[in-house]
């Protein structure tokens, strides 16, 4: 428990050793006022519990463990991360303080990884558990609602995308039909002239190669507008992003459009440009 005057609150009590802890969550990213220091009798907490407590930097709080061990530890920073149960009962001390108050000197209760492919954390929790016998966690497991909106928000988010690119391959491919319709006669004249189906074939398709690659570049450029502007609207928790919408724009992202635009394209183009290759220059001629 935490106690400031008359103010009583649970706590949940982390001893840890800041510069790994740090590459857990980063907290010092999150940091509203003071800074992550929790050597000697310092502590560091969120900003819900210095609201439910009373207090700001450099105030004392005193503390009661489990095993009724008392100590007063003086607030050297506040932290915001954005999760209301965090900000409202993380109490963080170094590794030492902690082990002492809860009478576990040279123990630990637990080890946080943190994966660089987070969908792979049960994978890797069930070798950890099968190399040392020890309990295992992932978040996976420990989140499985969260983990199904996700899957649910993933698929949703593919079925989108296919859509959009069938929407964008009938678009060109109507785009193409026109201009073959329209260039018909020049069509019938060049064929007339020794121009070859393959060589009538690849106009048509190199033109709806260069539609989907105008495509995209436009796209590109419009969608790195948007996601400016969206970068540009302030966000409620300035400590964290400093910005509602925290959009990554990755070159990748681009790369993929871009490439995906330029097949897309071609292969639109290749009926309308069958279409062309198969045309009578005769008949184009003498009926138009």
């Amino acid at each position: 428990f935490a106690t400031r005057g008359n103010q009583i609150k649970p706590v949940t009590l982390r001893g840890v050793e800041p510069d790994r802890a740090n590459r857990i969550v980063n907290l010092r990213k999150n940091m509203v006022q003071g800074r992550f220091e929790v050597g000697g009798d310092s502590c560091v907490i969120g900003v819900e519990l210095a609201k439910d407590l009373g207090v700001g930097l450099k105030d004392k709080i005193r503390t009661r463990s489990s095993k009724n061990r008392e100590r007063t530890f003086t607030v050297e920073g506040i932290f915001d991360v954005g999760i209301l149960e965090l900000n409202q009962r993380s109490f963080y001390i170094s590794l030492s303080n902690a082990q002492r108050m809860l009478d576990l000197v040279g123990y630990i209760t637990s080890i946080e990884m943190q994966v660089s492919n987070v969908f792979q954390a049960n994978d890797i929790a069930d070798r950890i558990a099968a190399k040392t016998g020890l309990e295992t966690k992932s978040w996976m497991r420990q989140n499985k609602e969260f983990l199904g909106a996700l899957q649910a928000q993933t698929g949703s988010s593919t079925l989108i995308k296919v859509f959009v690119m069938v929407s964008v391959a009938f678009g060109i491919a109507s785009l193409l039909v026109v201009s073959v319709v329209q260039k018909a006669k020049e069509i019938g004249i060049l064929k007339s002239m020794g121009a070859r189906t393959r060589s009538i074939m690849l106009i048509f398709l190199m033109q709806g190669l260069f539609v989907g690659a105008f495509g995209s570049l436009v796209g590109s450029g419009v969608s790195a507008l948007m996601i400016w502007g969206l970068l540009q609207v302030p966000g409620t928790n300035p400590a964290q992003t400093g910005t509602l919408f925290p959009v990554h724009l990755q070159p990748i992202y681009l790369i993929q459009a871009g490439a995906a635009s330029m097949i897309i394209g071609t292969l639109a183009g290749m009926a309308p440009a069958r279409r062309a290759a198969k045309l009578d220059p005769i008949e184009v001629i003498r009926y138009g």
